[in-house]
């Protein structure tokens, strides 16, 4: 989940308990944003906002989540490290925006030196949502030298994030309620050659679903279900929320049902010299040992994490 650091709401209420039993009990990772989230005007204010909050993480004794800062630019990266100093042991590393050929190799020269330093490595999770990527003309090109730039660093990336607004925004675009991003199709194209290129190595999210209420009080969480499905069945796993009350369906649509991971069990113990083909758990489809393993070690992989849907 993503919050701005000028709301430190979110992080009191890790810190002193006070929604253990609410929403942000489904929460993952939080991510504190001086980027999009924060006006130039208030990039200042925002730091030191930062700057105390991580105060109150690190004399807090609470069990968090793992905790992340997305910058603006590799050179407040820079600044932020000198001025944070040990403050930033309690980060599990850094959220880079608009990543591309033009600032990625900055990102990676500042996480790699400040690692140099470090018993505990810093992690890295780029974002792709610029115009080079989204632009036709640009967007292979630019999709494979920026996947060999993060290919050389791959230890370090837990992984690659996907702009959704950005891209949106760069054609003027915005879905109602009622759509989803695939709906809106030189988005899907886009997020179509993201996963091609890179879902085969690295782990992909997908990108924000931004209603979080509705006059119709089931509005919007039906349409973020119904993205979040479309996630999944096209390559990507997670979902970037900006708001609590998006994180229990999220969770939700993550968590493998109990035939999907019964059959992905049965794929991956197979033990039939002869059949390469057998029914599912309830009987009602094929499973087939030769096409369906890399999706059998996805979905115990997910329920390792986070459970089966009974």
């Amino acid at each position: 989940m993503y919050s701005p650091t000028l709301n430190t709401s979110v992080v009191k209420k890790l810190t002193d308990g006070s929604d253990l039993t609410g929403d942000l009990k489904y929460l993952d990772s939080l991510v504190l944003c001086l980027e999009d989230a924060i006006t130039d005007s208030g990039t200042e204010q925002a730091e030191l906002a930062l700057c105390e909050s991580l105060a109150y993480i690190t004399n807090s004794r609470a069990s968090l989540p793992l905790l992340f800062v997305r910058p603006r630019s590799p050179e407040q990266l820079t600044r932020l490290l000198e001025k944070l100093g040990t403050l930033t042991d309690c980060l599990t590393g850094f959220v880079f925006p608009k990543f591309d050929t033009r600032n990625g190799g900055q990102y990676i020269e500042v996480l790699t030196s400040a690692n140099a330093k470090r018993a505990e490595p810093f992690y890295m999770m780029p974002i792709i949502e610029t115009p080079s990527v989204i632009h036709v003309e640009s967007r292979l090109t630019e999709l494979r030298e920026i996947k060999e730039m993060i290919g050389g660093v791959k230890d370090m990336v837990l992984n690659v994030r996907v702009g959704g607004n950005d891209f949106c925004g760069l054609y003027g675009l915005r879905r109602k309620i009622c759509q989803t991003i695939y709906d809106i199709e030189v988005v899907r194209d886009t997020l179509t050659s993201v996963i091609n290129i890179f879902a085969r190595d690295f782990v992909v999210s997908a990108p924000v679903w931004e209603y979080f209420e509705s006059a119709n009080k089931y509005g919007w969480s039906y349409g973020l279900a119904r993205e979040c499905e479309l996630d999944l069945l096209n390559g990507f796993i997670g979902k970037t929320a900006i708001h609590p009350t998006q994180l229990k369906i999220i969770r939700n649509s993550i968590m493998p049902d109990r035939c999907d991971y019964e059959d992905a069990l049965n794929i991956l113990n197979w033990g039939d010299d002869l059949l390469g083909v057998r029914k599912s758990c309830n009987g009602t489809r094929m499973n087939e040992v030769s096409v369906h393993t890399k999706w059998a070690q996805k979905v115990v992989a997910l329920a390792e994490i986070y459970g089966v849907k009974e």
